[in-house]
């Protein structure tokens, strides 16, 4: 077996790349390890192909930073064969990992190296994939504020999406989209908000899709219809909470559906949240392919 580190160095705060090497310091198991520090999503994917061309084998590469840098390593290693995708989270935000319990055993390399292999369902959108959030408006707004100050003192880092929401409220909360699960049109012409997951959680803490299993050939679509600003308190703090399903006071504005295909016509262009990258887009469909990522689960989860 060979564990290739896919190292995003302006992932986090500190130091990846020093920090991963650290880590392998104390490794000393009878497979190959290795770390590549990339340049970008469009390097990465160059490095994980051109390897997987040219060594025998199984392969697992570890993305090394957070969601960001785990979608760019996806989006390169999906149908590569004998590939699996891990994940070492040193990034700020790692959603994805949470779903399992969060950041701690995918941080022990020992627990890494013996982890089990299962398949996880994706995300196909315009060409392109996701394995834990789509996301747009309210968390569009949201996005490109963390994206300025996500290096920020108190303002940034766990507090980039907090600081995010704010911005957010303080501008035009009504957003012109409409979207349709399954055939069935879901809103009129606005929303304030809408994720399509995979995993469960969103912005560094928000359990956005509470019900959703990573591998159960189903799209969760939680869309919140416009409400006013002094409305808004609660579903903030149930958002985060993972219990905005059940809270009576934002049930008339809620919608919550279980798809294979979701489609979302905005009024012009609008900015789609792939894992918390940015990409600008038309009308666009979104649909599931199902357990057909080999994602590495760490021993003991």
């Amino acid at each position: 077996m060979r564990h290739v580190f896919v190292v995003n160095p302006d992932a986090g705060r500190g130091d990846p790349r020093r920090e991963v090497e650290d880590r392998l310091d104390s490794y000393r198991g009878a497979d190959t390890v290795e770390v590549h520090v990339t340049a970008n999503a469009q390097e990465a994917a160059g490095f994980i192909r051109n390897m997987r061309d040219l060594v025998d084998g199984p392969i697992r590469f570890y993305a090394c930073g957070g969601d960001g840098t785990l979608n760019a390593v996806v989006n390169a290693a999906y149908g590569l064969p004998d590939v699996a995708v891990g994940c070492y989270p040193c990034g700020s935000g790692n959603d994805y990992v949470k779903y399992y319990g969060g950041k701690v055993a995918f941080l022990d390399l020992a627990r890494q190296f013996a982890g089990r292999v299962v398949p996880v369902d994706l995300m196909q959108v315009n060409g392109l994939l996701a394995i834990n959030m789509v996301h747009f408006g309210l968390d569009s707004t949201v996005a490109q504020t963390m994206e300025r100050v996500r290096r920020w003192p108190l303002l940034g880092g766990k507090n980039a999406y907090s600081t995010g929401v704010v911005s957010a409220l303080l501008q035009s909360l009504g957003h012109k989209c409409t979207v349709w699960a399954q055939g069935e049109r879901l809103n009129e012409d606005k929303l304030l908000l809408c994720t399509i997951a995979c995993g469960q959680y969103v912005g560094g803490s928000y359990r956005a899709a509470p019900l959703s299993d990573n591998a159960d050939g189903l799209l969760d679509v939680c869309l919140v219809k416009p409400m006013s600003r002094l409305r808004l308190p609660p579903l903030m703090g149930a958002y985060r909470q993972g219990i905005h399903l059940d809270d009576p006071r934002i049930q008339r504005e809620l919608v919550y559906r279980r798809a294979t295909q979701v489609r979302i016509q905005p009024q012009g262009d609008m900015v789609l949240l792939l894992d918390g990258e940015l990409h600008r887009v038309g009308e666009t469909e979104v649909q599931i392919l199902p357990a057909t990522l080999p994602f590495v689960v760490p021993q003991g989860i």
